[in-house]
């Protein structure tokens, strides 16, 4: 049952490295320079499908079928030893100089694709206006009302 636990949790823990890789990546660059690091990226992720089974089946050979562990442990421990030395040697982006991500499955119409884009940008609108509007020097407190943005 243990192995078990540990699988699930391996897995869980690996499934969205590709994604948050990705998402780390495309912060720090501009959207023409996006296609050839994600290019770049798939490329990576492929050796490491490539090469992983194979040292993990050599490893698992030589010293047992819990070589595996140690493998995956290692693993995890150089991607996260990585991850720490590029944290030092780069501050992250604050969030307002990053986009939103909008979520369009790939079987998704054209109509809709358009109106989530003229949502989101909407939104950005809303949020950008409501940072940079001007206190008039009047409290909600004082007046009793809330404007409310026009929608």
């Amino acid at each position: 049952m243990a192995l078990l636990i540990a699988a699930f949790l391996a897995g869980g823990m690996t499934t969205p490295l590709y994604a948050l890789f990705l998402a780390h990546t495309n912060d720090f660059l501009s959207a023409e320079d996006m296609p050839a690091a994600s290019g770049g990226l798939v490329f990576t992720f492929g050796l490491g499908a490539i090469i992983g089974p194979l040292v993990t089946g050599w490893a698992m050979q030589g010293a047992g079928p819990f070589t595996f562990w140690l493998v995956l442990s290692l693993s995890f421990a150089a991607i996260a030893l990585y991850a720490l030395y590029r944290m030092t040697q780069r501050s992250a982006l604050p969030a307002s100089q990053t986009d939103s991500y909008i979520g369009v499955v790939p079987t998704t119409s054209p109509v809709a694709v358009e109106a989530a884009s003229a949502w989101a940008v909407e939104q950005a609108e809303a949020q950008t206006q409501d940072e940079v509007k001007p206190d008039d020097g009047e409290d909600e407190a004082e007046t009793g009302t809330r404007q409310q943005s026009p929608a």
